[in-house]
């Protein structure tokens, strides 16, 4: 099979300025450069994380490219004098030690109104990589409303090739009065028959409007500390919602705050809301207010532990739906 392979000027990762020529010059070093020392080094994948296919991709090809050209690579040099001890012994172990498939655990929200449907999709493709790489996964979900009550479980095994799709907002009561949209949270386990590659799986949010639809895949959830967003201060023509989803059975505490410059600086008409979120809840905070004049604004979410926030940006009669992370 002939690799594709990318100019050294072409982007690999647009967050970190990292381009596939700074890449191959790090996994030309003779002491050694792994994937996650990649990540690590450069700072790639760590912003909105749409490259990390590209990148895992990226790090199993290169090696076989650079065996062809006779270049020395971490992917084809048997070189170990430069190698610590400790990175020798991990190296022993996984000659010896099974590979072992482990769970990956992500988190989506759920909003339901008048004309607004949200879905679940999960697909079992392997995209570039070779045959094995996406083994069956058992798929497990759970959705739950703004309370953290159980709402609907099941499990599923997809197999290569084959694709899920779950009609979650059915599940929600209809938005009370005077509330935009209801709103819960989907918690979805994968778990792989045989080792595999990541990201063939990662399952996405769908949200339908009555003029639009938007996406966005899954992700684990956001560690304790303070959650930014940057906004176009463009009230009036749009409306923002933030959306913290617990992924803990504790309570949560969380503060919502805004707006602050884009180097964080708080504005004099600062405005925060502090509150308790239940064990696997979900809420969902509309921002107004916004006196300031400048073009952009940021505003920061606290949470205490182990939570997902979420960013929704719609039409003011919520005709047309984006949905974003971190």
């Amino acid at each position: 099979m002939k690799l594709k392979v990318e100019s050294d000027s072409a982007p690999l990762c647009s967050c970190a300025n990292l381009t596939y020529g700074d890449a191959r010059k790090f996994l030309a070093r003779p002491s050694g450069m792994t994937y996650d020392q990649l990540l690590v080094e450069t700072g790639a994948g760590q912003t909105c994380t749409a490259c990390l296919l590209d990148l895992e991709y990226f790090c199993s090809s290169e090696g076989a490219i650079a065996a062809t050209k006779g270049l020395t690579t971490d992917a084809n040099t048997n070189t170990h004098e430069s190698r610590t001890l400790k990175r020798c012994l991990y190296d022993w172990l996984d000659k010896v030690l099974p590979m072992v498939a482990f769970n990956r655990t992500n988190y989506v929200p759920v909003i339901c109104g008048p004309d607004i449907e949200t879905n679940l999709r999960v697909t079992n493709h392997k995209l570039l990589f070779k045959e094995g790489h996406n083994p069956p996964f058992k798929i497990r979900y759970a959705i739950r409303n703004a309370a953290g009550r159980l709402l609907n479980r099941d499990t599923v095994l997809l197999g290569v090739g084959e694709e899920l799709s779950v009609p979650v907002s059915t599940f929600l009561d209809p938005p009370e009065e005077g509330q935009a949209f209801s709103v819960g949270m989907v918690e979805i386990d994968r778990f792989g028959r045989s080792p595999g590659t990541r990201g063939t799986t990662r399952p996405q949010v769908e949200i339908l409007s009555k003029e639009g639809a938007s996406a966005v895949h899954s992700q684990a959830y956001n560690s304790p500390g303070d959650i930014w967003f940057t906004a176009q201060n463009r009230i009036g023509e749009e409306r923002l919602f933030v959306v913290i989803l617990n992924a803990s059975r504790m309570d949560l505490a969380f503060s919502i705050a805004y707006p602050f410059s884009p180097l964080g600086l708080p504005a004099d008409s600062l405005k925060e809301e502090r509150g308790t979120l239940a064990g696997k809840g979900a809420y969902v905070h509309e921002v107004t207010g916004i006196v300031s004049d400048d073009p952009v604004y940021s505003l920061r979410t606290q949470i205490g532990h182990a939570a997902k926030v979420m960013l929704l940006c719609t039409t003011p009669n919520m005709s047309r739906i984006s949905i974003d992370h971190p």
